[in-house]
């Protein structure tokens, strides 16, 4: 069972990855028939100073299948905290700031606490910006210097970019400048694809995807697949983000 294996670091983070971004309003994204230009799609960003978020999870690894839900919670530029329950029962949780990982298994009552220092070996995932675009369902940011290439390919402009010294395909909506898929490959012959769709109106101001999808190849056999469906997003609503471990927990390194 998931909830008897000890998530490592480098799991554990690569899974929050892919991580939130719902919405309460059903208004649909407006077909827009001009195409964006490339200054465009990579100028444009989500705009939000506090976002809270539920989803229906659905995990399938190697080692085992499970439906659930994930909480999170993401205050802008500080901290994210995500829950994770299977059967109404919280089984695992995360907080992650600019200088650490905090992750507590609450079915084996374990703890561990990792410094960025400690997690050097993530390429992607030192930068706290970059999860917290990922997590929040906001496009990473780019700069015209991070552009390898870029072409238009029936609705989809392609861009192949440099985002921490990895090497990332790109794809949005030509029309909306909209991302609809992420890939890359590490250093570590890990693999990732993750797909965005379902763009809904959050708060009069910014378009979440509503359904996303993860692969992702460890590159040694191992691969699992996330699929999440978003029940409710609030932002810009100021809420608590701590992370509290029972006395009785015990620490692994």
């Amino acid at each position: 069972m998931l909830w008897y294996y000890k998530w490592t670091p480098r799991i554990s983070l690569l899974l929050l990855i892919v991580l939130t971004s719902a919405c309460k309003s059903k208004k649909r994204i407006a077909t827009i028939q001009a195409e964006k230009t490339i200054s465009e799609i990579i100028d444009h960003h989500q705009s939000y100073e506090w976002q809270e978020a539920k989803a229906r999870l659905n995990f399938r690894s190697d080692r085992e299948n499970f439906k659930g839900t994930l909480n999170s919670r993401i205050r802008r530029d500080s901290a994210m905290l995500l829950a994770v329950k299977k059967i109404g029962i919280e089984g695992a949780r995360t907080l992650i700031t600019k200088d650490s990982l905090t992750h507590i298994d609450r079915i084996n009552h374990e703890y561990y606490i990792k410094s960025v220092s400690e997690l050097s070996y993530l390429d992607i995932m030192m930068e706290y910006s970059y999860v917290e675009q990922l997590l929040s369902g906001s496009h990473p940011k780019l700069t015209a210097d991070q552009i390898i290439d870029s072409s238009y390919i029936g609705d989809l402009v392609v861009m192949n970019a440099t985002i921490n010294e990895v090497t990332h395909q790109l794809k949005y909506n030509k029309y909306t400048g909209l991302l609809k898929e992420l890939t890359f490959k590490d250093r570590f012959s890990l693999t990732a694809s993750m797909t965005y769709d379902d763009y809904r109106l959050v708060d009069d101001n910014n378009y979440f995807p509503y359904h996303r999808v993860i692969h992702i190849d460890f590159g040694n056999g191992e691969k699992l697949n996330l699929e999440l469906n978003y029940l409710k997003i609030e932002t810009n609503i100021p809420k608590t983000i701590t992370i509290n471990i029972p006395n009785s927990y015990n620490r692994t390194y």
